[in-house]
């Protein structure tokens, strides 16, 4: 059996998590689904378990913003599929 894609979400307001459960939920889909409050904890969580997508707010409460999550990201894992 294949493993569950993981997504990582990095959003200080929980609302694009919720948006990603909605839309997987509509459409039927199983993720393993990780929130992240910032990007800082969603690097350590990337370095720890991987993923296949990570989903950012442009804003984040922390120093890092959303691009700048990106890029470290891209260094990281470069097959990984962002959105911002």
């Amino acid at each position: 059996m294949p493993s569950l894609p993981r997504v990582i979400t990095v959003d200080p307001t929980q609302n694009i998590s919720r948006i990603i459960r909605s839309a997987t939920d509509l459409l039927g889909l199983s993720i393993i689904q990780i929130d992240a409050p910032s990007g800082a904890d969603a690097l350590e969580e990337l370095r720890r378990g991987g993923a296949n997508l990570l989903v950012s707010s442009w804003e984040l409460d922390d120093e890092m913003p959303g691009l700048i999550l990106a890029l470290e990201v891209k260094q990281i894992a470069p097959q990984m599929g962002v959105l911002i």
